[in-house]
């Protein structure tokens, strides 16, 4: 399988940290498992204390690279000119009332002015 023990001879652990005070001592049982690709990607192993337990944690700093893929999202956002407004009453006089959602929608798009973009998914305004 090709593992192998990670204690006390990792950088940042190299003499061992004590990882356990109880009432009858000391111990020093610092270590991770890892298989020999993955201890040539850990950068250092320290340990930290834990005021909530008696027990240490293991902070194993690891080199990785990652790949981020980048979301494209198109939005668009109408502009209310005021002569936007004024094409969307005579648009509305000139047809009455609209008698569902979807008409209105379409008589809203056709005087209005959109303005379209595409951003990052995660971009702000």
């Amino acid at each position: 399988m090709g593992l192998s023990i990670l204690n006390g001879n990792i950088e940042g652990d190299e003499e061992g940290e004590i990882t356990y005070v109880g009432g009858m001592g000391c111990l020093v049982i610092d270590y991770g498992i890892r298989n020999e690709e993955g201890r040539r990607k850990i950068k250092r192993m320290k340990v930290k204390d834990r005021i909530e337990s008696d027990h240490g944690v293991l902070d194993i700093e690891i080199d990785a690279e990652t790949k981020a893929e980048v979301v494209k999202e198109e939005t668009s956002r109408s502009l209310w000119t005021e002569k936007a407004i004024i094409e969307y009453r005579n648009c509305l006089e000139k047809g009455g009332e609209a008698k569902s959602w979807r008409e209105l929608e379409v008589k809203i798009r056709n005087a209005v002015q959109t303005k379209r973009r595409v951003r990052k998914k995660n971009e702000k305004n």
